[in-house]
């Protein structure tokens, strides 16, 4: 199984937010691909409404 993960810059920090993974790549089936956002990441930043202030 190949996993990627997806990190993104916030407040001056690199953060984790999402796993990628293709559970089926040893069989050489990359159509199966599997997301999970990681629960911290999506309850604070994909529920707000405005934008945060990078400083």
């Amino acid at each position: 199984m190949e996993n990627l993960t997806i990190q993104a810059f916030l407040q001056r920090e690199w953060v984790d937010i999402a796993q990628i993974a293709l559970p089926r790549s040893d069989e050489n089936n990359w159509r199966i691909t599997e997301v999970e956002i990681t629960p911290h990441y999506g309850y604070q930043d994909l529920t707000r409404s405005t934008p945060k202030k990078v400083i």
